[in-house]
């Protein structure tokens, strides 16, 4: 099923998470460095400069600008990532359960766009939107929405009862006690 979820990310260079390496290993050998370094050991600025440095370079080979080759990379990554976590969700949970959904969507990407030394610096996940033709997440959003109006009537309702019932008992209890009392007194005259 189709649907639009629109999104939008603040994503820049990871400025924070530099010289991941500097204090593991002394350059003493640079063969011997590069030989033993994992992957994801670089500098993310490093990394970040890499892929701009790149994308510069594909500047004469197409007519892409080297901003908008990163972008397409970023939204290549945003796009993939959802596609998968999607397919492992039901449409109600992708639904229902968007905290999560987000959560995971975030940590995914966030893995991904590390490789090239980014960070997203801010999300904004909006309202799942039905495709053109299609009507199911309106259909949902009404489901729910007439579930709550329902549920809160029960509510009212419950709450009416109960303090009709309380009333009812306390009255009781009052005319009880007072009845128990005027036996008394008259037993006691």
């Amino acid at each position: 099923m189709q649907f639009l979820l629109p999104v939008v990310f603040t994503v820049g260079p990871d400025v924070n998470s530099r010289g991941a390496n500097a204090d593991a290993v002394a350059p003493n050998d640079l063969n011997e460095l590069v030989a033993e370094a994992p992957a994801d050991r670089g500098d993310s600025l490093t990394k970040f400069a890499m892929l701009l440095a790149d994308s510069n370079d594909r500047r004469g080979k197409d007519d892409t600008t080297g901003s908008q080759h990163i972008e397409d990379i970023v939204k290549g990554i945003i796009e993939g990532e959802t596609r998968v976590l999607v397919s492992s969700m039901t449409m109600e949970e992708i639904f229902t359960c968007r905290d999560e959904f987000k959560r995971h969507i975030l940590a995914n990407i966030a893995t991904e766009l590390s490789q090239f030394g980014l960070k997203i610096y801010n999300a904004n996940i909006k309202e799942l939107r039905d495709a053109p033709g299609s009507n199911y997440f309106a259909s949902l959003s009404k489901k729910a929405h007439e579930g709550a109006i329902n549920q809160a009537r029960v509510d009212v309702a419950s709450a009416q009862a109960i303090g009709s019932i309380g009333e009812a008992k306390k009255v009781g209890e009052q005319e009880r006690e007072l009845a128990k009392i005027q036996a008394e007194t008259q037993v006691s005259k």
